[in-house]
């Protein structure tokens, strides 16, 4: 289902009006990456599992959603600055998980953090607000349940990590 999620996102920004020149990344669970500029993209389809990506130039490229480990859109002009922002490196475990999660993640300098828990139809359900976070790593335990303290039904979960560079998302699977 992660597909849709990316789907929910991309569509936000071009509703937004501010996707040009804008980056898509893709880290896959076999350690490779992707990127690609919002101006070559002409659409995504979903068919299954599998999330097909057209571009304008008429390349189809198709992957299966369980091997896209980390996703993230933002304003980037290099790849160097992208690199930075892969620094705040997200580890979800257990995953999948039952009960409770682990959300570890590593930032290279201080930095504002928030941290988002967004189910498949978008909606934000748990959240801690942005506040200013010393370099180093950071973990959280989350028990698995909404803003409001009601638990929530398993299923599959996006875990966001924003800072002021950037964000980093990661797939979640609750049993």
């Amino acid at each position: 289902m992660l597909p849709k999620s990316i789907l929910f996102a991309f569509c936000l920004l071009l509703l937004s009006g501010s996707i040009s020149a804008q980056n898509l990344f893709f880290k896959f669970t076999d350690g490779t990456s992707a990127t690609y500029t919002t101006d070559e993209i002409r659409k995504f389809t979903f068919s299954g599992n599998e999330m097909v990506l057209l571009k304008k130039d008429s390349t189809t490229i198709s992957w299966n959603a369980s091997t896209i480990g980390n996703y993230r859109f933002d304003a980037t002009t290099s790849i160097t600055d992208a690199e930075r922002i892969n620094n705040a490196e997200v580890k979800i475990y257990p995953n999948p998980f039952k009960g409770a999660v682990r959300i570890r993640y590593e930032l290279p300098v201080a930095d504002k953090v928030a941290v988002d828990i967004i189910d498949m139809q978008g909606r934000i359900i748990r959240n801690w607000p942005q506040i200013q976070k010393p370099a180093g790593a950071h973990e959280l335990l989350w028990q698995t349940s909404d803003n409001g303290g009601k638990a929530i039904p398993s299923g599959t979960y996006i875990c966001r990590i924003t800072t002021t560079k950037g964000s980093v998302s990661k797939m979640m699977v609750m049993e």
